[in-house]
């Protein structure tokens, strides 16, 4: 799964649909993954820990944000890495994004792993979905 978590979805839905308050990070923080983290993020966690900070760029015209440099961590012990998820805060907070990587890589004790920086997108044209009949 790639793509925006439900938490961070119904953040979005609510403040733009119903007007619910919500201050967006000024940053956000992504973390590594050996395997698929889930919606909460939390599953398959890298032996790294620590986040790594980010931030986007304003949105173009057709609705995508740029990462604004590339991501890196220094590995500290053998794992394959496949996912990245991103938070709302440092530590704790919520899981926002979920990013699959195009093929998962071994790294190894004292490898620098660097993610190129990337886009987010929330494509227009998306299908309004249609619960019920017309009346």
């Amino acid at each position: 799964m790639s793509g925006f978590t439900t938490y961070f979805t119904n953040k979005i839905m609510g403040h733009v649909f119903c007007g619910q308050s919500w201050t967006p990070p000024s940053t956000y923080y992504w973390a590594l993954h050996i395997g698929e983290p889930t919606d909460l993020g939390t599953a398959n966690p890298s032996v790294i820990t620590a986040r790594v900070p980010s931030t986007l760029s304003v949105p173009d015209a057709a609705g995508m944000v740029m990462i604004t440099a590339d991501l890196s961590w220094l590995e500290t012990a053998p794992e394959p890495i496949s996912h990245l998820s991103g938070w709302d805060a440092a530590t704790g907070g919520h899981c926002c994004f979920i990013k699959q990587l195009e093929k998962s890589r071994n790294f190894y004790d004292g490898d620098t792993i660097v993610v190129p920086k990337f886009g987010i997108q929330l494509a227009a044209g998306v299908d309004i979905t249609e619960l019920g009949s017309a009346a």
